[in-house]
């Protein structure tokens, strides 16, 4: 959809023809903009027949063989063109960007890599390549190309700083501090590059070169996005070193100035619980039941869902995806367009079991652990009815608490986290609306209890599987990594063994903001009893 404009997007920058066919061509461009696209095919069809070998003619060709669902028609003419011509870079994004959408990212990966290869290409180009290969979790094929691009411009501050992104998700956490510490020597005013730095370990001592560098920043300014990630990092640190207090209020004043800039409206968000309570209901009887294992793993920011989805990642039958978008994306296009229709579901459904299963097995398990999904139950249901939801709840205090100490990188959805009335505004619609859709769906929902699960894995996730009907492993409870990328905030938690020590991490704070956890009790009480 959003990657099908983009690709198409480059007609701007074709020069076409005054030959006859080129008016064809214009034509569908056209069509093609306006989302009439049988009527493009019929004019690509017909530029073809005057001028088969034309490149323009066949590029354009494809493209319409895309949009009206000719997949491999389309790969057949861009795998043509690239054989003929290896360096046409736009070709590659095209047929990347297609096998991408047909839920063939390692397919796509290999498409870029070898235009990687080709001479002449621009930084431009190559980091282009690179963020493609990113957001298709092909991590170390962008790891590659962004250290040939490292090549061609040493020492750009920016692309160090991307290369520390790309190790950290990989768990790479050595070279990801490597990299970091490279940032800031050459431009301290990197504000996110203090964050992610405290965030790759954790520290034992004030001594530790990492925590005397911060504290230098600090005491200069170095503009206000470094100040305020500075004060975030510094949190973090003194959160490891006990020092309670001193790291409330550096937590404290970096959520200030978060919410300077990242403003929460509190009231679109009780109207939205309000609405998707009155206009749910249950999924429609003529949606057709599939043997589609969909799971999906919601529940509060930071309460755990990382954990249990890396833990049944190694399962060899269940394969997490990370945070996925599409399940957001079709819920504004429904608040957009109103009811869908039967084509729409169906067309949707397969989107997001594409996208969920990728090169899988069939007949495999696949998580979308994106835990703001418990937003759009509603809609996952109309499209998945027999999807599998596992909904991690945690102690209220905890989640929230560590909502707060987070800078989120996706600020429009988490711009509750920098004020703690907005904190307890959002757990209350939260866990208003997870009850709701516990009463309307209670077959296709089952809660998993944080607590319980660094407590008790295995009974926990015993539990968990049968209610996936997926057999039990004993790889769900080995202390060996899943090998899945990770690029939630929980990234460095999510590699280190299970531990206990953030149950009840909120005592430690409990004299900084006594209201604010009472609060938070009581809703958890009133939903818990």
């Amino acid at each position: 959809m959003a990657e099908t404009l983009r690709a198409v997007s480059a007609s701007e920058t074709i020069s076409i023809s005054k030959k006859e066919w080129g008016a064809h061509v214009e034509s569908a461009i056209a069509l093609i903009q306006q989302n009439q696209h049988e009527q493009a095919l019929a004019e690509m069809l017909e530029a073809e027949r005057l001028a088969p070998n034309e490149r323009d003619v066949r590029y354009w060709l494809a493209n319409a063989h895309r949009m009206t669902g000719g997949t491999e028609r389309a790969l057949e003419i861009f795998r043509e063109l690239l054989s003929a011509r290896p360096d046409d870079v736009e070709v590659s994004f095209a047929a990347a960007f297609l096998l991408r959408e047909a839920g063939r990212p390692a397919e796509a990966g290999r498409v870029l890599l070898e235009a990687s290869e080709q001479a002449g290409l621009s930084t431009h180009q190559l980091l282009q390549i690179t963020g493609f290969l990113r957001d298709s979790n092909q991590h170390a094929a962008a790891i590659e190309v962004l250290e040939k691009v490292m090549q061609l411009s040493p020492g750009e501050t920016d692309l160090q700083f991307k290369l520390g992104r790309l190790y950290q998700a990989t768990g790479q956490f050595d070279r990801a501090l490597e990299s970091l510490r490279k940032t800031l020597d050459t431009d301290p005013s990197t504000g996110p590059a203090w964050t992610l730095l405290a965030q790759q370990k954790r520290f034992e001592s004030t001594d530790d070169p990492d925590y005397t560098r911060m504290l230098d920043a600090a005491s200069k300014s170095l503009g206000s996005e470094a100040d305020m990630c500075l004060r975030f990092a510094l949190g973090k640190a003194l959160d490891d070193l006990q020092q309670w207090s001193p790291a409330w209020e550096k937590y404290r004043e970096g959520n200030e100035l978060m919410a300077r800039t990242s403003p929460w409206d509190q009231r679109a968000w009780d109207t939205f619980v309000e609405r998707s309570i009155e206009s749910s209901g249950q999924a429609l009887a003529a949606a057709p039941a599939t043997g589609r294992k969909a799971v999906f793993v919601v529940g509060m920011p930071r309460s755990g869902t990382t954990l249990l989805e890396q833990m049944l990642d190694r399962h060899p039958n269940i394969s997490g995806r990370g945070e996925l978008g599409f399940l957001a994306n079709f819920a504004g296009q429904t608040t957009t367009w109103g009811r869908i229709d039967e084509s729409h579901r169906a067309e949707m459904a397969n989107i997001l079991w594409t996208q969920m299963r990728l090169e899988g097995r069939e007949d495999g398990a696949y998580i979308d652990k994106n835990p703001l999904n418990f937003r759009f139950l509603g809609i996952l249901f109309e499209l998945l009815p027999t999807a599998k939801v596992l909904h991690v709840t945690r102690d209220g205090r905890d989640s929230c608490l560590s909502c707060f100490f987070q800078l989120f990188e996706q600020t429009t959805d988490t711009a509750f986290s920098y004020a703690l009335d907005h904190l307890v505004a959002f757990y209350a619609g939260y866990r208003r609306l997870m009850a709701h859709w516990e009463q309307v769906y209670p077959q296709n929902v089952h809660r998993v209890r944080y607590e319980d699960l660094v407590d008790s894995p295995e009974s926990v996730l015993a539990d968990a599987l049968r209610f996936l009907d997926v057999e039990w492993h004993d790889a769900v409870t080995s202390s060996g990594e899943s090998g899945q990328v990770v690029r939630t905030a929980s990234v460095w938690q999510a590699r280190q063994p299970v531990y206990k020590r953030s149950v009840g991490r909120w005592r430690h704070y409990a004299d900084q903001a006594p209201d604010f956890f009472a609060r938070i009790a009581e809703i958890d009480a009133s939903f818990d009893h």
